[in-house]
């Protein structure tokens, strides 16, 4: 009886370590996948209510692209000020923007 009371234990203590070491791990897994930069929290916070970062870490888009798009989500409700969208725009087209065509061009002609 008591080596199986001790078996128990041990099974439990075990239990218990591998629990906690999941546990501890998650935060570390959820950390955001966006860059730093003035806008990042509004960005979470505002987007992040509706779907994941997922959805706009993904993509590519100009400024103009991206105001439409940060239109359309205030049209499906997102929730914020227009300071706020503004700062998620530029921090859209800063971190996940696609170059213009007139910016590639001025690039190539520089190198």
């Amino acid at each position: 009886m008591r080596k199986i009371l001790f078996m128990t234990f041990r099974s439990l203590r075990e239990s218990v370590f591998i629990f906690s070491v999941v546990f501890l791990a998650l935060p570390i897994a959820a950390q955001s996948p966006l860059p730093e930069g003035e806008g990042k929290k509004v960005t979470e916070r505002v987007c992040n209510q509706c779907h994941g970062p997922e959805n706009y870490t993904r993509k590519k888009h100009s400024k103009s692209e991206w105001e439409a798009i940060v239109d359309d989500m205030v049209e499906k409700g997102a929730a914020g000020t227009d300071d706020e969208f503004d700062t998620i725009v530029r921090y859209l087209a800063k971190n996940f923007g696609k170059s213009t065509e007139k910016e590639m061009r001025a690039s190539l002609l520089r190198h």
